[in-house]
């Protein structure tokens, strides 16, 4: 029988830590990169998804001030019409109520509304009797406040009057109302 002895020391190997450390490294490495991807991936669905959320809320936005606006100009355009309805005088209406207290229409040379307190006519009447019919006529109005006879002229066939009639504007819009 034969035995053999081997007095050389059996020599452990030296690369497998440095092996094991390389494979360990190679593992932890791998996995920080994929988990890395990963990260950049739900990062770029995440910046997506927001990007996509900021155009709806643009466009809610857009919508909202759009309607807004049209709601502040409808809102300004009945503040408007407010004002204009509440200064607003019956012009025709007072013509109209005028003329109809002449005998006819064509007896009327001149209206002339100079304010909202007074106004001037002028008009042709038969006799020097009818001017002081019209003004009694006019001064039973209940908004004329007053009948000034600024001018009469004999003329061939008629008398020419001028007439400041003073009135009371508020009672004039009650009385006859407001343009239409």
């Amino acid at each position: 029988m034969n035995t053999e002895i081997n007095f050389l020391e059996k020599q452990p190997n030296k690369y497998i830590a440095p092996l094991l450390f390389g494979i360990v490294f190679a593992l932890l490495l791998a996995s920080a990169v994929g988990v890395l991807m990963v990260q950049k991936n739900n990062a770029i669905k995440s910046i997506a998804m927001e990007q996509e959320t900021i155009a709806e809320m643009e466009s809610l936005l857009l919508d909202y001030q759009s309607k807004n606006a049209e709601e502040q100009h409808l809102k300004e355009v009945q503040a408007a019409m407010t004002i204009i309805e509440e200064s607003s005088f019956p012009t025709v209406a007072l013509y109209s109520e005028v003329i109809g207290l002449l005998p006819t229409p064509g007896q009327m040379i001149d209206y002339d509304l100079t304010t909202t307190d007074q106004f001037v006519i002028e008009a042709e009447f038969e006799a020097i009797e009818k001017v002081a019919e019209y003004v009694a006529a006019l001064l039973e109005l209940g908004y004329v406040s007053d009948a000034l006879l600024n001018s009469v002229v004999n003329m061939e066939s008629a008398y020419q009057a001028t007439l400041t009639i003073y009135i009371e504007s508020e009672d004039v819009v009650e009385e006859l109302g407001i343009n239409d």
